[in-house]
């Protein structure tokens, strides 16, 4: 479980780091598959409060990811 936790986490920091250097768009199609597998694993854990939080992250990324598209 460790080991999922830290690949899961380092592809994570890897899509904020394309998002903060101007690859928004890379950096949210990669964003939004890291949080499934977040809420995945949290709701594998049990951890529903958590589970809230990523999928409020996971709509504002694909809210974000629109807005790029249609411009």
């Amino acid at each position: 479980m460790l080991w999922i936790d830290i690949s899961l986490s380092l592809v994570t920091l890897y899509s904020v780091f394309l998002i903060y250097y101007n690859k928004l768009y890379k950096g949210l199609l990669l964003a939004i598959p890291c949080e499934f597998a977040w809420i995945g694993l949290w709701f594998y854990t049990g951890r529903e409060g958590i589970i809230l939080l990523s999928s409020g992250i996971v709509l504002l990324s694909i809210k974000r990811l629109r807005e790029v598209l249609s411009d």
